[in-house]
């Protein structure tokens, strides 16, 4: 039996068992003889060994290798790789079909907002008790990340590269620093009297940019979130909850009350006014694809727009079901999307880049679907809005 699949891994041919896995022009092939192998000779030669896509032609052997290798890792749980699971994955798309309640995090009522790094340093923000929890394992397992500054909730986070993570909060207005992978922080102490640092984007080279919902002000800094300019308020809007870095200096930045779309070419120095996006009155959550369009949501109806001009303009692609209402957006391709909806304890999944939209139902007893983040290509997860549990999906 000869298979194809696109994979990461560490060296261009091995064994896995009785089984061979060699470098292909499309990705490894595995020549499957049977899965014989040990924990030892497994994870020596495949430490980083993740599938990452299907192909069409897959058989009932394929589904039971797959089982097999999942079957392999949770009774071996190779110790060095632990955050994620080795798997054969019979269909991309299955990911958030199957849930896991990680149950929850410390004594956090309301997890806000989910940050992962390459190197599988994780963290959560979480709401009533604004605390920053950390995993070093992909998300498996949760330590409180002392940042005890007075502050009730933290509302966003960034990675600025180098170990260097920015925490947004909520009422007090602060950023929290670390400069050591979120072990310490430091506080840099309320922004301009502003009320709720909503979100915050790394654009490179040291400058990052940070948006208020006290009068939708932006805040920018030139070194690594030290200290930072206030650029004021923008074109006479209240809040912007939401922005997303494009690439080359190009920024954009959603806003409330009127639905325009802000656009900076110059790393967020000054801004344009894009103007109202398909009628719509509040956008402020987008996801970059791969190939570049961006897909935003409506904070307040359920609305579904799509930008295929570099974030230039937007235009209305569909709705989510009746009554949702979008808190947040993660795209793994092109096509396979998710939003998180906090009036509910649903999730909407899209298979189609965003034209169609289903009702995942996790099975997690939640209250409301608060936040939505993701692991690379292989685990989807969800911070709840009562209870703070965090909820996990694989394929």
């Amino acid at each position: 039996m000869r298979l194809k699949f696109g994979a990461l891994v560490t060296s261009g041919s091995g064994k896995l068992g009785g089984s061979v896995i060699q470098g292909g022009k499309n990705g490894p092939v595995l020549r499957s003889q049977g899965l014989r192998s040990t924990a030892k000779e497994l994870t020596a030669s495949y430490p980083q060994y993740l599938v990452r896509n299907r192909q069409d032609s897959l058989t009932k052997s394929w589904k039971a290798l797959s089982q097999s290798l999942r079957d392999f890792y949770e009774t071996t749980k190779p110790p060095h790789f632990s955050g994620f699971s080795w798997f054969c994955a019979s269909n991309f798309n299955d990911i958030g079909s199957s849930w896991f309640s990680l149950g929850r995090i410390g004594t956090a009522a309301r997890i806000y907002c989910f940050l992962s790094l390459p190197n599988g340093i994780c963290f959560i923000g979480t709401g009533t008790d604004g605390k920053i929890y950390r995993s070093t394992d992909y998300g498996q397992t949760w330590v409180n990340s002392p940042a005890a500054f007075g502050q009730t909730t933290i509302v966003c986070l960034c990675d600025c590269g180098n170990g260097i993570i920015l925490a947004g909060t909520g009422i007090t207005g602060k950023i929290l620093r670390s400069t050591n992978y979120g072990l310490t922080w430091s506080d840099l102490g309320s922004m301009f009297a502003e009320r709720n640092i909503a979100s915050i984007i790394y654009c490179g080279d040291g400058i990052v940019l940070a948006s208020t919902t006290n009068l939708a002000h932006i805040l920018r800094s030139t070194n690594y979130g030290l200290s930072w300019s206030d650029l004021g308020r923008q074109f006479s809007q209240l809040y912007i909850q939401g922005m997303l870095y494009l690439g080359s200096g190009v920024c954009i930045a959603g806003t409330g009350n009127s639905g325009y779309i802000l656009r900076s070419t110059d790393f967020g120095l000054t801004w344009l006014n894009q103007g109202n996006q398909a009628a719509q009155t509040n956008i402020n959550c987008f996801a970059l694809l791969p190939s570049g369009v961006i897909i935003a949501v409506n904070t307040n109806t359920n609305a579904v727009l799509k930008s295929v001009d570099n974030g230039k303009s937007f235009f209305l692609l569909s709705y989510l079901a009746s009554g949702l209402t979008a808190s947040g957006i993660v795209a793994f391709s092109d096509n396979l999307l998710f939003v998180s909806t906090a009036s509910t304890s649903f999730l909407s999944k899209s298979t189609d880049g965003g034209k169609t939209w289903s009702i995942i139902n996790t099975g997690i007893s939640i209250a409301a679907a608060f936040s939505v983040g993701r692991i690379g290509k292989v685990k989807l997860f969800l911070g709840t809005g009562v209870g703070g549990i965090l909820a996990i999906s694989t394929i």
